[in-house]
């Protein structure tokens, strides 16, 4: 099945809080007000945050419910609920966006682009396999602009700069961090 790209497309995102909290092996909160900004061009929706339940204090579930997040705590690790609900919700999106470095995504690209919904890892360019973003036509890096001090302020180290950089994945294809084919 081959789907039209529309200019305003709708997409579910899938955030697995164990893996994109954790950024070069420190815990980080993210500022999820700052992140869906970055979606503007998006409608979405679903955003469903997926955590195992024994590692979710009251007051993490509160901050992630006021953020606007769809929040799942599960019973052990994450992952199968995550790719679970990407199948569920193929059906009624353009574009599924994981949010997680792990290569368990990776059988699920080819499952998912065959129902015609285009595939977006967004994660931290040191904590993604490789193997993942050679796979995916859309990677994009996660930016320290979404990153808040624990007082909700912007970190203290100046962000990264990001200019519209240019990929290839291992089957040759060129793309843009912006997702626009070369």
């Amino acid at each position: 099945m081959i789907r039209i790209p529309r200019p305003n497309p709708c997409v579910a995102v899938l955030i697995d809080l164990d893996n994109i909290e954790l950024r070069e092996g420190k815990r980080v909160r993210i500022n999820w007000h700052r992140f869906f900004k970055e979606l503007d061009n998006y409608r979405i929706h679903r955003a469903i945050a997926y955590k195992p339940e024994r590692f979710l204090s009251e007051r993490m579930k509160s901050f992630y419910l006021r953020s606007g997040l769809e929040l799942y705590p599960t019973t052990g690790n994450s992952d199968a609920w995550f790719l679970a609900d990407s199948i569920r919700l193929a059906h009624r999106v353009d574009s599924v966006i994981f949010l997680t470095g792990d290569i368990c995504v990776l059988p699920f690209i080819p499952l998912l682009e065959a129902t015609g919904v285009s595939v977006e890892i967004r994660a931290w360019r040191k904590n993604t396999s490789k193997l993942l973003i050679d796979s995916i036509q859309r990677f994009v890096p996660l930016s320290d602009d979404i990153i808040s001090n624990s007082n909700g302020s912007k970190p203290s180290t100046p962000p990264l700069a990001h200019p519209i950089e240019d990929y290839t994945n291992s089957n040759g294809r060129s793309f843009r961090r912006n997702g626009q084919q070369r």
